[in-house]
């Protein structure tokens, strides 16, 4: 559990945490299985909201970044973000038929909208946060990776 040091001697150093694996798209297809996962849930996440989700690793933001683009001109209704996954990945990584992206298209047909928290909120990848009306009641609501629902805001 905890290692204790004699006196005169130095403690070991703590290494520095590594940095994630830089992927290109020409990889993409050749990702191992909980690699891919990972990928496409973080690439799901932004396909839903237009947004990054916040606190990733260098790594894997200089990865986000370089599949995805920018809308120009008026934004998607549902959207709350200008930025799109690149239509390639799309493809490859199979976002339609992602749980999180298909159960959050169900709520955008009924009138949802993302929520997406400003500037030093953390904006975690395995959920979306929706708001929208219920039998013409307010509902908040919170669409996680699974594609499971949880009738709050978490």
């Amino acid at each position: 559990m905890f290692k204790y040091t004699k006196e005169g001697e130095s403690a070991p150093l703590r290494s520095a945490p590594k940095p994630a694996k830089v992927v290109t798209l020409a990889e993409l297809g050749e990702l191992s299985e909980l690699e891919y996962k990972v990928v496409r849930d973080r690439a799901a996440y932004v396909h839903v909201t237009g947004c990054h989700p916040s606190h990733l690793r260098q790594a894997t933001q200089e990865f986000m970044s370089s599949i995805t683009g920018r809308m120009t001109g008026r934004l998607p209704d549902p959207k709350a973000g200008p930025i799109t996954i690149k239509p390639e990945v799309v493809e490859i990584l199979d976002l339609e038929n992602h749980p999180m992206v298909r159960k959050a298209d169900e709520f955008f047909r009924r009138g949802f909208k993302v929520i997406v928290e400003g500037e030093g909120v953390r904006r975690k990848y395995s959920a979306v946060r929706m708001r929208g009306l219920i039998d013409g009641k307010p509902v908040r609501l919170t669409v996680q990776s699974d594609g499971s629902v949880l009738d709050r805001w978490a």
